[in-house]
């Protein structure tokens, strides 16, 4: 499973006690008093440079449109730990070249005769006559940690935003 899907964990007791957590704590909320158009800033500032929606530029990250019909466990469990489920295309790839230099993202695509690669800042094509080791990590790209280092109030209202149809 693991080659041809990525990879797929159970996330620690201590990752699950913060979606428990969270999760009581958007339950709790009375979302009719957070903005939608708030979330979606919080969205932008955070989350936008990776991941597309609903008609926004691709990124590193899947494409989020229409994942509001996961609901609130689907964007908790990937959002606090990302690296518990990640799929094949979005396993970070790290290539060491034969000169020492390192390039780490996803693969964009491969030729026969090299890797382009999309990393953080930009598309790099490496040739493969130049790569020393190519290895595949079970990491995600994004970090874990996004919700609990935010105000209460942003979380409540991004997650709102991600579990919010589009109007």
């Amino acid at each position: 499973l693991f080659r041809s899907w990525g990879r797929t964990g159970a996330s620690s007791a201590d990752a699950k006690a913060t979606i428990a957590r969270l999760r009581q704590t958007f339950r709790d909320a009375p979302t009719w008093a957070y903005e939608l158009k708030a979330g979606r800033a919080v969205f932008d500032r955070l989350c936008a440079s990776c991941h597309a929606m609903n008609g926004s530029p691709a990124g590193l990250g899947p494409d989020l449109s229409g994942t509001w019909r996961n609901g609130l466990d689907y964007f908790l469990e990937n959002i606090v730990d990302p690296n518990a489920v990640v799929g094949a295309d979005f396993q970070l790839h790290v290539i060491t070249r034969h000169d020492g230099s390192v390039v780490a993202g996803l693969i964009d695509r491969q030729t026969d005769t090299a890797l382009v690669v999309r990393t953080v800042t930009e598309t790099v094509s490496v040739p493969k006559s130049a790569i020393k080791s190519h290895e595949v990590t079970p990491q995600s790209l994004m970090p874990a940690g996004l919700l609990e280092a935010l105000p209460e109030r942003e979380a409540i209202e991004l997650l709102n935003f991600l579990t919010t149809a589009p109007k």
